[in-house]
C-alpha cells in the first residue's frame, strides 16, 4: 500500500512511529501533511539517537514543527535502534504499517522497500492484544517523562483495556532478548530446507544463516541484496555450512527491503520487518549491543500471497567471492563526553528542563545557548537534570528551537551538539484529538446548518476529551522555585496592590499594552485565549461635552446601565444564525459538561492541568457562542458565574473545603504535591482570564452589577491563583489583553470593588440581628441579593410559597428553596437603612467612588 495513502485515512488521531533514519525535512514537508489531512494530530516518532544527532546538525534551520507539532525522542538502546513502524490508533481501531522503510525519502520512494499493512477493529477479538504488544515493546527504550506520557496518550482508548487474546504474530526485540531466541520458541520442532532472503546489508559470516541451519536446517540459503551492500566473506561464509548464493539486484534502486521465505518439509513461512541477515539484526540483544528490531510472523505462508515479492527476485545466482580485505586502521570511536538527551520547555510554567546523559560534577557551570543568541542560565536539580528559568521577556520562537548546553569547569569547556527543544505546551495542544483552535473559532463565524451542526460536533468531542482523556492533562515535573518563602515555608503570593501598582506604573507607554499573545498566555488550550481576547476591541460610544457620563460633578452621575462589552450577534451576509435547535443542542452539551465538571467523580480523579483546562473551556463556548448568536447575555453571564461557583463557592455536604479549587489542592496536599498544583494553577493565568472574562460580559441591571462584583471578589481574594507567580509576569499577562476593559477592570476597578464587597459583609455581619429583625415584615422582591454568613450570597428568583422563596445560592452553586424570614439578610432592606452600606453599593453598581478611604483605591 502507499505509505501516503495509509496516513491519509480518516479516524486514527494518534500515530507511534518508530525508525532509524529521520529526515525533519521531508517529514515535515510530505508526511506530517497527510498524517494531519488523516486527522492525526497526536504524532510521536522515535528514532536512533546517533541518526537523530545527525539529522539535526545537517538540516538545522531547515524545519519549523520539530518539538511543536510533533515529539521526537531517541531510543534508550546500547546497540541501533532499528525497527520501522507506523502504528495509528483511534477510537474505531488501528491500522499498522510495520517493513523496511524509515521516514526518508529514500524509505518513502528511493528504495526498494516493503511492508504490509493490518487493520484493527476496535470491537475485533485480538485489536487490543495487538496494539498493547506493540506499544509494551516500544516502552522500554523511552525514558523521558515525555516519552512515557507520549505512550500513555496511546493507551487512552477504552477499547484497549480488553483482556489480551493469542499472541500476536509481531515480533520486538526486548533489551534482554533478540529476536532469534523469539523466533526459535515460536518454531520450536519445525524444520525447513531452503531459505530466500531479500536484505539491505549482511554481515561478513552470514550468522543468522548459520544459525537457522543449526536450528532449523536450513542446508540452502539465496539472498538477494544490492551490488556493494552484500559484506559476506569467502572465508568465512564457508563456516555456516549452508550453501549461500547472491541474487544480485540492479544498481537502478537500492534494495532495502526485508523479507524471508523459510520453505521445507513443515510446509512454507515468511518475515516481513526491519532486521537485515546480519547478526546485529538477529542474534544480538541490545544489552549485548544488537540492534531494535521488528518483524512480521508468518507461520503459515501461501506462496501465492507472497509471488509479487518472490517473482521480483532476479534469477541469476552468483556465487560469494569477497575476500576478507585489511582491516583499516581502528579508529577511536568515544563518544562526546555529555550530550543532551531530551531539553523540555514548559512555557506556562516558565521553566526548561534539560536531562543530559550523566551528571555534572559540582564544580560545574552550565548554559543553555539556544536560538537567536539566547542564553538561559542552568542549575542541577534534586534529580540530577539541570533547570533554567524562562521568563515572559525571553524571546523563545513559537516554531522549532535548537540549542547547546556550553558546560564550564575550573579546567576545561565543552558544548553539547545541537538539540531540538520539546515546547510541551505546544506538543500538548497539538495532541488534543480535535485541534482546539478551530471550533472555538467557528462559534461566531459559522454561516448555515450544516456548519453549525459540525461546530456543535467537535466542540463536544473536545468536552468529552477533557474527561475521558488522562495522560494529554498530566501534570508538569516540579521545578526550582525562586520565589521567597514565608515564615511556615510556603511561597507567599504576589498581592493584588503590588500588581496595581506595577500597571499604574506602565500607564502612557503604549507600547506595553496590545502584545500579541505568546506561550505563556494560554489555559493549556490552543486558541481559547487568544479566541477570547485577540482582536476583539469594542469601538468606544463618541463622548460630547453634552454627553451626561462626562459631568465633572461626581453627584452628577446618573445611574446609567453599563454599554454592552459584547456587540451584538450580527448577520453577516450569507451567515444564517443558529437556529432554535442549534442552540439547545449546545446547551444539551454544556448541561452535560456542567454534570460531569461538578460531579465528585472529576474532583477525585482531575489533575491540576485539568482542572485549569476544563474551567476553560465553558468560558470560551459562553463567550464566543454570544459573540455568534448563540446564547443570549442572561445565559452567559450565567454560564460564567456558574463557573465560578463550581471553582470557588460551592460547598458540598460533608466537606469543608469552598469550591472545587480548595478540594483539588487539599487532595494535592494531602499526598505531598501541594507545590505542584500552585506550579500549575498559580502562575497568574487562571486569575487573570477570569477576571477579564467578568470584564466582557454585558451586566446592565443593578442586581447583574453586583453579581458581577460578588463573583469578581470571590476570584481577587484567591491567593492561591497567584501564589507561583511574579509582579512581572502578572503585569506581562494583563498587557497582553488587548481589551482594554478587561484591563481596567483589572487594573482600576477590582480592587476597589473586592474593598467594598469585603466592607458590606462586614457591616452586615456586625448588624445582622437587628437588620433582621427590621426586615421581618417587608417582602423580598425577585432580583434582591440576600446574605447569611455562613452560607454567603443568593439571588431571589421567585417566591415559592408563603413562607419560601427560590433563590440561586452561590454557596450551591444551583437554585434552592429557602426560607423568607428570620434567616437571610436582604442587601436592598438594608442598605435602605445605612447610608454607609449604600455608599458601598452605590460604588460598585455606579463605578464611582462615593466615599474616600475604602474605595479610595479607585481613584
Amino acid at each position: 500500500m502507499n505509505p501516503r495513502l495509509f496516513c491519509r485515512e480518516n479516524h486514527f488521531p494518534r500515530v507511534l512511529a518508530l525508525t532509524y533514519s529521520f529526515n525533519p525535512l521531508f517529514f515535515e514537508r510530505i508526511i506530517q501533511g497527510d498524517l494531519r489531512c488523516g486527522g492525526s494530530t497526536d504524532i510521536t516518532i522515535v528514532g536512533d539517537r546517533n541518526e537523530l544527532q545527525d539529522a539535526v546538525q545537517r538540516y538545522a534551520g531547515q524545519f519549523n514543527y520539530l518539538g511543536t507539532r510533533y515529539y521526537l525522542t531517541s531510543a534508550e538502546t546500547h546497540g541501533a535502534f532499528h525497527p520501522k513502524l507506523l502504528l495509528r490508533i483511534g477510537t474505531k481501531g488501528a491500522w499498522v504499517l510495520l517493513g523496511s522503510g524509515n521516514l526518508t525519502p529514500g524509505g518513502w520512494g528511493g528504495n526498494r522497500e516493503l511492508a504490509y499493512t493490518l487493520k484493527l477493529d476496535a470491537n475485533q477479538p485480538g485489536s487490543a492484544s495487538i496494539v498493547n504488544h506493540l506499544l509494551d515493546h516500544t516502552a522500554p527504550y523511552l525514558t523521558s517523562e515525555e516519552g512515557k506520557n507520549a505512550l500513555e496518550r496511546l493507551r487512552d482508548y477504552s477499547w484497549l483495556t480488553a483482556p489480551d487474546e493469542a499472541a500476536p504474530n509481531i515480533l520486538m526485540t526486548t533489551p534482554d532478548e533478540p529476536l532469534a531466541a523469539q523466533l526459535q520458541r515460536r518454531w520450536a520442532g519445525r524444520r525447513f530446507d531452503r531459505m530466500l532472503v531479500l536484505t539491505g546489508s549482511t554481515d561478513e559470516k552470514g550468522a543468522f544463516i548459520g544459525w537457522c541451519h543449526e536450528r532449523f536446517g536450513i542446508e540452502e540459503c539465496v539472498v538477494a541484496v544490492s551490488p556493494g551492500n552484500a559484506s559476506f566473506v569467502k572465508e568465512e561464509i564457508a563456516s555456516c555450512q549452508a550453501k549461500v548464493s547472491l541474487a544480485l539486484f540492479p544498481d537502478s534502486q537500492m534494495l532495502h527491503a526485508k523479507f524471508y521465505w523459510f520453505d521445507g518439509p513443515d510446509g512454507p513461512a515468511a518475515i516481513i520487518g526491519s532486521a537485515n541477515c546480519s547478526r546485529a539484526g538477529w542474534l544480538l540483544s541490545p544489552e549485548q549491543g544488537g540492534n531494535v528490531e521488528i518483524v512480521q510472523v508468518y507461520d503459515r505462508a501461501d506462496a501465492n500471497d507472497f509471488a509479487a515479492i518472490l517473482s521480483s527476485i532476479p534469477s541469476e545466482r552468483v556465487s560469494i567471492e569477497r575476500t576478507r580485505q585489511a582491516d583499516p586502521p581502528a579508529e577511536d570511536r568515544v563518544g562526546p563526553e555529555y550530550f543532551a538527551k531530551n531539553i523540555s520547555l514548559y512555557r506556562t510554567q516558565g521553566f526548561i528542563d534539560v536531562a543530559l546523559n550523566r551528571a555534572l560534577p559540582a564544580d560545574t557551570a552550565a548554559q543553555l545557548l539556544c536560538s537567536d543568541g539566547i542564553v538561559i542560565p542552568l542549575e542541577t536539580t534534586e534529580n540530577g537534570n539541570l533547570t533554567g528559568q524562562v521568563l515572559e521577556t525571553i524571546p523563545l520562537p513559537q516554531c522549532t528551537c535548537l540549542a547547546k548546553v556550553r558546560i564550564a569547569s575550573p579546567t576545561t569547556a565543552f558544548e553539547t551538539h545541537l538539540h531540538w527543544i520539546d515546547d510541551i505546551d505546544a506538543i500538548t495542544l497539538a495532541a488534543q484529538c480535535k485541534p482546539p483552535a478551530e471550533p472555538f473559532k467557528n462559534l461566531p463565524k459559522s454561516k448555515n446548518a450544516s456548519e453549525h451542526d459540525k461546530v456543535i460536533s467537535d466542540l463536544a468531542l473536545i468536552s468529552a476529551s477533557i474527561f475521558s482523556e488522562s495522560a494529554a492533562y498530566r501534570d508538569p515535573p516540579k521545578r526550582r522555585s525562586d520565589k521567597q518563602l514565608d515564615q511556615v515555608g510556603q511561597a507567599a503570593p504576589i498581592r493584588p496592590e503590588d500588581l496595581v501598582k506595577s500597571l499604574k506604573d506602565l500607564e502612557g507607554s503604549k507600547e506595553n499594552f496590545g502584545l500579541a499573545l505568546g506561550g505563556g498566555m494560554h489555559l493549556s488550550m490552543n486558541g481559547v485565549l487568544r479566541a477570547l481576547f485577540e482582536g476583539f476591541e469594542t469601538e468606544p460610544a463618541p463622548v460630547t461635552p453634552e454627553d451626561p457620563a462626562v459631568s465633572e460633578d461626581p453627584e452628577n452621575q446618573p445611574a446609567l446601565p453599563e454599554k454592552p462589552s459584547l456587540p451584538p450577534p450580527r448577520q453577516e451576509v450569507g451567515r444564517e444564525l443558529p437556529a432554535d435547535r442549534h442552540k439547545q443542542r449546545l446547551k444539551g452539551d454544556l448541561e452535560k459538561f456542567f454534570d460531569r465538571f461538578a460531579s465528585d467523580q472529576f474532583s477525585v480523579e482531575c489533575t491540576a492541568s485539568k482542572l485549569v483546562q476544563a474551567a476553560a473551556y465553558p468560558l470560551a463556548v459562553a463567550l464566543l457562542g454570544e459573540r455568534g448568536g448563540w446564547l443570549l447575555p442572561e445565559e452567559t453571564r450565567s454560564i460564567v458565574t456558574r463557573v465560578i461557583d463550581i471553582l470557588l463557592n460551592r460547598n458540598r455536604v460533608g466537606r469543608i473545603e469552598r469550591g472545587l479549587f480548595e478540594e483539588v489542592q487539599n487532595r494535592y496536599r494531602e499526598i505531598g504535591q501541594e507545590d505542584i498544583f500552585l506550579q500549575v494553577v498559580g502562575d497568574g493565568t487562571l486569575w487573570v482570564v477570569l477576571l477579564a472574562v467578568l470584564a466582557q460580559l454585558s451586566w446592565e441591571k443593578d442586581f447583574e452589577r453586583f453579581e458581577r462584583a460578588i463573583n469578581l471578589h470571590r476570584i481577587y481574594v484567591c491567593d492561591a491563583m497567584r501564589a507561583d507567580t511574579s509582579v512581572g509576569k502578572l503585569t506581562t499577562l494583563v498587557t497582553r489583553l488587548d481589551v482594554e476593559k478587561a484591563r481596567d477592570l483589572i487594573g482600576r476597578e477590582a480592587p476597589g470593588i473586592a474593598v467594598a464587597i469585603g466592607a458590606i459583609e462586614k457591616l452586615l455581619k456586625a448588624d445582622k440581628e437587628a437588620l433582621l429583625r427590621e426586615q421581618l415584615f417587608q417582602e423580598h422582591r425577585v432580583g434582591d441579593f440576600i446574605w447569611h454568613p455562613e452560607v454567603g450570597w443568593g439571588l431571589v428568583n421567585g417566591m415559592s410559597s408563603s413562607t419560601t422563596m427560590d433563590a440561586y445560592l452561590h454557596l450551591r452553586g444551583e437554585t434552592r428553596k429557602v426560607a423568607k424570614k428570620s434567616f437571610y439578610l436582604n442587601l436592598r432592606m438594608a442598605s435602605e437603612k445605612s447610608t454607609e452600606l449604600k455608599n458601598h453599593l452605590d460604588a460598585i453598581l455606579f463605578e464611582q467612588p462615593r466615599t474616600v478611604g475604602v474605595m479610595g483605591m479607585l481613584s
